[in-house]
């Protein structure tokens, strides 16, 4: 049995890659998002992670972890538990960008947040007050009351 895998392995090797594909036409085709790429799960996980890279003021990772939680909150569901993980996404991003002098950046990750969830507020005991200033800056361009 074991010479019987061992003939058949080399056989295997020299499958050219064009005809790897032709035997498998599923390869060809783009990879459909799975659930576990676009969660309400996935996205929260990827939120809680780059809050912590904010506290840990690792704000290029934070600012890459949010990008993808915003990517991973799904597009149809609960409207408003949707739109408040987008809001949370949006916010740790702007946060991050004031941080690296992103500023215009931080100014439309802000505005986006404001948009999801009209009545976000920023804890301002626990918020940098330089992000606290952009936040209300995007507010006040937004044209909504703090």
């Amino acid at each position: 049995m074991v010479s019987a895998t061992r003939a058949a392995e080399p056989a295997a090797k020299t499958i050219a890659p064009a005809q790897r594909v032709a035997l498998s036409p599923r390869a060809a085709r783009p990879r459909p998002q799975t659930a576990r790429e676009e969660s309400p799960l996935a996205a929260d996980g990827l939120l809680d992670e780059a809050e912590a890279l904010v506290r840990q003021a690792h704000f290029e990772e934070a600012l890459e972890k949010a990008m993808k939680a915003r990517e991973a909150v799904p597009r149809t569901g609960d409207e408003p538990a949707l739109r408040q993980r987008r809001a949370r996404a949006d916010v740790i991003a702007g946060t991050a960008q004031v941080a690296l002098g992103k500023d215009a950046d931080a100014r439309a990750s802000f505005e986006r947040a404001i948009e999801a969830d009209p009545s976000l507020r920023l804890d301002r005991a626990s918020t940098s007050p330089k992000v606290v200033r952009a936040f209300d800056a995007a507010r006040a361009a937004a044209g909504t009351a703090p």
